[in-house]
């Protein structure tokens, strides 16, 4: 067995750390991800969210906004960012990102409903 893991790997391990509340372990596990693979939104937003279980939304809010230069259009990344700077006492910024998310959130409702429309079958045209 290799003593190098993918990132994906630690991401997993991280995210089972959040859930067990655990978010100095989390971390940890975050960063040796970011250590193999650093533009990973996904490991960026879990050192966010540990930082948010353990006190440190400014600190969170870092990280976030580290993961939504990688994915301007993910709307949780927004909704997190929001929430950690509401948090951290900063409202403007915050009530931008969580309108931000919403946004995003109705852009990508909208696209869905047009796309699922286009391969709805007409209703039969009734003959006089």
């Amino acid at each position: 067995m290799s003593l190098y893991l993918c990132a994906d790997v630690y991401e997993n391990r991280g995210e089972v750390c959040l859930d067990q509340g655990q978010p100095d372990q989390a971390i940890h596990f975050f960063r040796l991800a970011l250590a193999r693979e650093s533009r990973s939104p996904k490991s960026l937003t879990g050192i966010g969210k540990a930082y948010v279980r353990k006190g440190d939304p400014a600190q969170a809010a870092r990280y976030l906004a580290q993961a939504i230069a990688f994915e301007p259009d993910n709307a949780a990344f927004h909704y997190q960012l929001g929430q950690a700077y509401l948090k951290s006492g900063r409202r403007e910024e915050g009530t931008q990102e969580l309108t931000a998310a919403q946004q995003l959130q109705d852009a990508a409702r909208n696209k869905q409903a047009e796309k699922l429309s286009g391969k709805l079958p007409l209703p039969p045209v009734p003959h006089p």
